[in-house]
């Protein structure tokens, strides 16, 4: 299962701010291996250089403070989500230890 924990920083009359993460279940998503793109030998095997989440069309897309739980750990997006009109959503992410 794949969890987006949405954060938001909301900032009362007062000007204190709090920063509230809403964890929301995405089912159907796919993680997968990214390869690094970078081999100075082309006969070398590719380097896993992190991973690729594909989220359902209907998902909504994260932004730079959101972060993922996908089997107990954490991921945080690499760059900007690619946002595929109607067919899904693809980002690059990284394992967080």
């Amino acid at each position: 299962m794949v969890t987006h924990v949405q954060v938001t920083t909301i900032t009362d009359d007062y000007g204190n701010t709090e920063t509230v993460e809403t964890p929301v279940d995405v089912p159907g998503c796919l993680l997968a291996p990214r390869a690094s793109s970078e081999r100075s030998d082309p006969h070398a095997p590719a380097v896993i250089s992190g991973s690729q989440l594909y989220m359902p069309a209907r998902s909504t897309p994260p932004v730079a403070a959101d972060h993922f739980l996908i089997d107990g750990k954490r991921y945080e997006a690499e760059g900007e989500a690619g946002v595929w009109s109607g067919r899904g959503i693809e980002v690059a992410v990284k394992h967080i230890p």
